[in-house]
């Protein structure tokens, strides 16, 4: 049975829309300093939640290859930041990345020493939080690159970030089942 607008609207409820959302890290923020250590998600203007395929792998079962599942597999996690007044989240960024290599004496650091945990909280129109993203393991692998030009008068400028992670998982929240 098809359904007319005013019933399709009633069986899904409310959509979630993509711009109420809040990123949030457990050890990163001693990057930052003054009001960014409490602030610093609000300058994020957009992330992506982390994608997930399942790697295959070709198997010899008998004679016959076939093409089974091998493991999950990830992409980098993007975020876009709007730069503050004076530089000062880019400047924190360049210190966690300064933290993971020293460039003066080429070396690592250890690996649980520079990761973190991020968090992705997506909010519905009451602000309550509907679905919390765990991501383990998250570092800075890029600062991109930032764009100055005398043309751009009057905007606003921008960063990315691509964070390399281990996993991501769902955190249940209140009574959403995932």
């Amino acid at each position: 049975m098809l359904l007319n607008v005013d019933e399709f609207k009633n069986e899904i409820g409310s959509l979630t829309t993509s711009n109420r959302y809040r990123i949030s890290f457990v050890k990163a923020t001693q990057y930052f300093s003054g009001t960014l250590k409490q602030n610093y998600f609000m300058y994020a203007k957009s992330v992506q939640l982390p994608n997930q395929s399942i790697k295959s792998a070709i198997f010899n079962f008998w004679g016959v290859n076939r093409i089974s599942a091998g493991g999950m597999d990830y992409d980098n996690l993007p975020v876009s930041f709007i730069a503050d007044g004076k530089m000062q989240l880019h400047l924190g960024f360049e210190k966690w990345m300064g933290d993971i290599y020293d460039k003066d004496g080429s070396y690592l650091k250890y690996y649980d020493d520079y990761t973190d945990f991020m968090y992705i909280d997506i909010y519905d129109q009451a602000n309550q939080i509907i679905k919390r993203v765990e991501v383990s393991e998250v570092w800075p692998k890029d600062l991109g690159s930032v764009d100055l030009a005398y043309e751009n008068e009057n905007q606003v400028l921008m960063f990315n970030v691509n964070f390399q992670f281990f996993k991501w998982k769902t955190i249940q929240i209140g009574g959403n089942h995932e």
